[in-house]
């Protein structure tokens, strides 16, 4: 199982690097192109490597362990974990910076000069749920493959 959590931020940057040009084409980029593709690829890839990591540590190993003291882990349950854990990232970044700046915009009275559309807003957030909801959904089937399936943790056949 130790196993399995070391080598799942490797896979998530391994799935993020081969997505990424997917995950380019779900952004509002317009014509906007990558100058170098592979190396934006490997940049997305690192970045989520390095937040799979840090979701898996402080969030997957916590949630596997009591789903294991609570009985046996089923891929279903393992699946809707890793679709809120997948997002974690972007409620931190709503949280740790989008709140505090909108709370200091609102305090200095300059909110309106940097209020973006809802309907600007509401797409990218949706696409941020989106990407953050597979790429959890992924880890947690790919954590189930190589620690729970065929074990004890599992469920019984």
């Amino acid at each position: 199982m130790l196993t399995a959590f070391a080598i799942l931020p490797i896979v998530q940057a391994l799935v993020a690097f081969v997505a990424f040009p997917l995950v380019w084409r779900l952004g509002d980029h317009g014509a906007l192109q990558p100058v170098d593709w592979d190396e934006a690829a490997r940049e997305f890839a690192i970045v989520t490597g390095l937040l799979g990591m840090f979701v898996t540590v402080a969030g997957a190993v916590p949630v596997v362990y009591w789903l294991m003291r609570r009985g046996r882990v089923s891929l279903a349950r393992l699946l809707m974990a890793g679709l809120i854990l997948g997002n974690v990232p972007f409620a931190l970044y709503l949280v740790v910076l989008i709140l505090p700046a909108t709370i200091s915009h609102l305090v200095m009275g300059t909110l309106s000069q940097h209020l973006v559309p809802v309907s600007a807003l509401l797409p990218g957030a949706f696409r941020a749920i989106l990407i953050g909801s597979i790429f959890g959904v992924i880890s947690a089937a790919a954590f189930w493959l190589m620690a729970i399936l065929g074990t004890d943790a599992g469920p019984p056949d």
